[in-house]
């Protein structure tokens, strides 16, 4: 086989946001996660990463983890997709900020950490950033996660969910 083929053949991962469900909480968007690839592959689990988040009144948060446990263990097979967002048990996590005060901007990164199948030796995992800013409406654009902010983001997931 040559080398294209197993290019072709390895995960294909998309991750990109939907429709935002409550207009004043950036967090309620649900980012759909799709296989795109020819084959299946396991996912062990999916993590929202919070970057950095900024509300009107200037306050910051940072550096928050979310796991959703539906995600975890699911063999997501060719064409298939589901969605995930950044709320914890129905909470957005945006409420953190306080009564009254408002995010304006936000900065996420959907890590999917995956093997080609379940029982496989190694993890492998995919960083997708997102930024997100309040107009009208929040409107989500997707970018390249750095090298740095992605050792940063794995050594934080390997520290909190002792994964390898």
């Amino acid at each position: 086989m040559g080398a294209l083929g197993v290019v072709e053949l390895r995960p294909q991962l998309e991750v990109t946001p939907q429709q935002l469900s409550l207009s004043n909480q950036p967090f309620s968007v649900p980012f759909n996660i799709k296989n795109s690839g020819y084959l299946s592959f396991f996912v062990d689990h999916v993590i929202c990463f919070i970057v950095n988040t900024e509300t009107i009144q200037g306050a910051h948060f940072a550096g928050i983890i979310f796991q959703h446990p539906d995600w975890d263990g699911v063999t997501l097979d060719r064409g298939i997709s589901g969605t995930m967002s950044c709320s914890m048990y129905g909470q957005d996590i945006g409420g953190a900020y306080g009564h009254g005060d408002t995010p304006k901007s936000a900065d996420i990164v959907m890590a999917v950490t995956y093997r080609p199948w379940q029982g496989f030796p190694y993890l492998f995992r995919k960083h997708f950033g997102f930024r997100g800013l309040h107009g009208d409406t929040w409107q989500w654009t997707s970018y390249p996660p750095s090298q740095q902010l992605k050792d940063k983001i794995d050594a934080e997931i390997n520290s909190k969910l002792r994964v390898n």
